[in-house]
């Protein structure tokens, strides 16, 4: 199994579009699992999550008064790495039922 780390430093991307909000002030967003949900998805991003029954998965709210840009720095906490597992064993570690080695 092979691990590839890079860190994106103060990158901010919404999982969802694409959009790149690294020099976006724009305020709004969720984080749904561990996706980044940007301002402009979120709207109707939530009209899905609710209509599933999903509403439990959303971990976080971007507050009033922060760009989603911060918000995801802030929920980063300073880990600004993407992690790229390959090999056989990386389906088993992402599902948890194997520890890495």
């Amino acid at each position: 199994m092979s691990i590839k780390e890079f860190d994106v430093g103060d990158t901010v991307i919404c999982d969802l579009c694409g959009g790149n909000f690294t020099k976006s002030d724009r305020q709004g967003g969720i984080i749904f699992m561990s996706k980044g949900v940007c301002p402009d998805c979120t709207p109707h991003f939530l009209e899905s999550v609710y209509s599933a029954g999903e509403e439990t998965h959303i971990k976080a709210q971007c507050p009033t008064s922060m760009s989603f840009k911060d918000f995801i720095l802030k929920v980063r906490g300073g880990n600004n790495k993407i992690r790229i597992l390959s090999g056989e064993d990386a389906f088993k570690i992402l599902k948890g039922k194997q520890k890495e080695t």
